[in-house]
Order: structure tokens, then C-alpha cells, then sequence
């Protein structure tokens, strides 16, 4: 029976693949822990998730902890935020694009 559990909220999709191939092959198991990974619409269910202690690990963008750190989110929370980053493994899915011809974006 595991000691600890971990509430995981995310994007569905390919980031979420660490967490699958712990909890398949056992990694999670042997380390006596039980992780819950639920899948999230959008960025303030997210948030208002973990605001509200609903969840242990939000997997989101940086710049969801930056907004909602700094009182820029997409909406206002009822409780001060203490969000950090810890990791980062992932490159490209959030990313800037713009038009060649635009001088300031290449």
C-alpha cells in the first residue's frame, strides 16, 4: 500500500509520458507512492486547482506561474499564490512565432 500520494493536474498529451511509463513499469510502486494524474481544459482550472490545495503538482507553462505570481493571471485568485517551477523538460510547445517580415521576430 503506498505511504505517499500525489495529486498531478496537466495538459492531456505527451507531456504527461514520464508519469505513465513510472506508474506502468512500477517505478511509482517501488517508491511506495500513488500518483493521480488529472487531465485539465485550460490554464485557470488549472490554477484554481492548486490554489484551492486540490492538487499537489500543476504541469503547466512558466509563464502561468509568472502571471498568476506577479497578479497577472487570467483572473483573479482568492488567496495569495505561492507557485514556483522546479522543472523544466520540455522545448517548443509554447512557443513565439511571427512573420518574416516583422524585424523583431526571427
Amino acid at each position: 500500500m503506498p505511504k505517499h500520494r500525489w495529486l498531478v493536474i496537466g495538459f492531456p498529451g505527451g507531456a504527461n509520458l514520464p508519469l505513465w511509463v513510472a506508474e506502468d513499469t512500477g517505478l511509482f510502486a517501488r517508491q511506495q507512492l500513488a500518483v493521480k494524474v488529472s487531465p485539465t481544459p485550460n490554464s485557470v482550472v488549472l490554477v484554481q486547482s492548486l490554489a484551492r490545495d486540490e492538487e499537489d503538482i500543476a504541469m503547466a507553462a512558466f509563464d502561468n506561474v509568472v502571471a498568476y505570481q506577479e497578479g497577472q493571471g487570467e483572473l483573479q485568485l482568492s488567496v495569495t499564490p505561492d507557485f514556483f517551477a522546479f522543472m523544466s523538460f520540455s522545448q517548443g510547445t509554447v512557443s513565439t512565432g511571427g512573420e518574416p517580415r516583422r524585424q523583431g521576430l526571427r
